[in-house]
């Protein structure tokens, strides 16, 4: 297939009508992503790739789109061949708590390596993805409930048959609890701050890596966020058993340097979880998550 563009990152973000589209804007470069054309012959050559490997995914407007492929970390050069998808597309509404979900974000996720494609609900909850490969998708639908969340998550799986429009519907599970996590330093360990995921079940994850799997999976309820003292309340939460898994933040959130070595590392954050069952009542309940301080930034440099 000529004139396929060919590209691997870390993780690939799309619209919902082509590879890379949902990126805003931001060179690929500057994400660390690489991408090129396939020739007459179909062969196409990536140069620099990271030693850390990544997602490979193949798309071409009239053909297709090809499954991703993980590209295994190392230093060896790689050989791969992708077989591209017929499209089909997606149409379908968001609700919470029996009305339309507007502005949420609509995620599709395909087994197989990090790629996403990301388009949002409009003021009647309608999405609609225009090019997605023919197969199944589970599609992941996050939301902001404030200004800095906390973020609730609903699934739904769906398959996509060849150069057809396929219709889904999905709804926020709702419970009647409102639930504060606190994360705090285990034994006096300095913690910062957190990122705090809400899963259902028993769930044992010891790292970003793994928890970017969990929520390409579904397996991710709600998300929020410590700030100094401030923690997130988890709004309308079910009964039954839990998972709270916590990653810890030791460092100046406000410095620009320190976030953004902390986004090149997210694979490595340490992440430590804790089972609970909650009752239906009472209608407040409060968590506290005691975890240690996470790894110096030089001690992730080398790992």
């Amino acid at each position: 297939m000529p004139g396929a563009k060919v590209a691997i990152g870390k993780i690939l973000i799309s619209d919902g009508s082509s590879l890379g589209g949902g990126l805003g804007g931001i060179p690929e470069e500057r994400l660390g992503i690489r991408s090129t054309l396939t020739g007459a012959d179909g062969t196409f050559t990536l140069v620099g790739v990271p030693v850390a490997g990544g997602t490979l995914v193949a798309d071409q407007a009239e053909r297709g789109r090809s499954w991703p492929v993980t590209v295994p970390p190392g230093k060896e050069d790689a050989s791969l061949s992708l077989t591209l998808r017929p499209f089909g597309s997606l149409e379908g509404v968001v609700s919470y708590d029996g009305k339309p979900l507007a502005d949420a974000q609509v995620q599709a996720w395909q087994t197989g390596g990090a790629h996403v494609v990301s388009v949002k609900s409009g003021a009647d909850g309608a999405f609609v993805f225009d090019r997605l490969p023919a197969g199944k998708h589970r599609i992941i639908v996050q939301q902001s409930l404030g200004m800095l969340g906390p973020f609730v998550t609903a699934t739904s799986e769906v398959t996509i048959a060849e150069r057809q429009r396929s219709r889904t519907q999905v709804d926020f599970p709702i419970g009647p609890i409102d639930l504060t996590v606190q994360a705090v330093g285990k034994a006096g360990a300095q913690v910062d701050g957190a990122q705090i995921f809400l899963a259902r079940g028993t769930v044992n994850i010891r790292n970003g890596r793994q928890l970017l799997d969990l929520h390409a999976g579904g397996g991710t309820e709600a998300m929020g966020f410590r700030f100094g003292t401030s923690y997130p309340t988890f709004h309308k939460v079910r009964a039954g058993a839990v998972s709270i898994c916590t990653i810890p933040l030791t460092g100046n959130m406000q410095d620009p340097s320190f976030m953004q070595r902390l986004n090149e590392h997210g694979d490595e954050l340490d992440v430590y979880c804790m089972q609970k069952t909650l009752s239906a009542s009472p209608a407040q309940q409060t968590i506290v998550h005691e975890v240690p301080a996470m790894k110096p930034i030089a001690e992730l440099d080398k790992q």
